[in-house]
């Protein structure tokens, strides 16, 4: 849950942003729906995945 501060900050945001001033209740989805994405962009990359691109990369320098 977002806080009010947090949700009136991304309003000033958008409106600076956009020209649009939306609801609060659309700020609170809309803020709440980007750090969901955040969260999941920026999750840490797990460590088979990350031996297997050290692999390709090497595997690469050799050609």
């Amino acid at each position: 849950m977002l806080s009010e501060q947090a949700i009136e900050k991304y309003r000033a945001i958008y409106q600076k942003e956009f020209g649009i001033e939306i609801s609060h209740d659309e700020a609170a989805e809309q803020a709440q729906r980007l750090l969901n994405l955040a969260r999941v962009v920026y999750q840490p990359m797990p460590k088979e995945w990350l031996d297997r691109y050290n692999q390709l990369l090497k595997e690469q320098e050799k050609l």
